[in-house]
């Protein structure tokens, strides 16, 4: 319902929220859907966003996600950002610091 309003918006779209300690460190995409982000990220992006999640729905045991305190963090990172108005970005931790991370978006 955003979309054609005369507002400036964005949408956050964090993984599955866990937790964890927050690390400041982030990984933001345009890309939506659990197996396509994951499919475009390295190994190491992997290593820092995948958590052991037994019994999820579709058999998968692992899945990507974020910190609560990332999640604030990128919330607080957001304001007054210009680049990401107009987009839906979808985050998970990740090994580039909050503030990088948003002016890649």
């Amino acid at each position: 319902h955003l979309h054609g309003r005369a507002l400036d918006w964005t949408i956050l779209c964090p993984s599955r929220l866990v937790d964890d300690p927050g690390t400041g460190k982030v990984k933001c995409s345009l890309i939506h859907g659990e197996d396509d982000l994951r499919n475009s990220l390295t190994d190491k992006e992997k290593e820092a966003a995948l958590r052991v999640m037994p019994g999820s729905h579709d058999g998968k045991n692992q899945r990507l996600c974020i910190s609560r305190d990332n999640t604030a963090a990128i919330l607080v990172g957001l304001l007054g950002r210009d680049n990401t108005i107009g987009k839906s970005v979808t985050v998970i931790d990740g090994i580039i610091p909050v503030v990088e991370a948003l002016s890649m978006v």
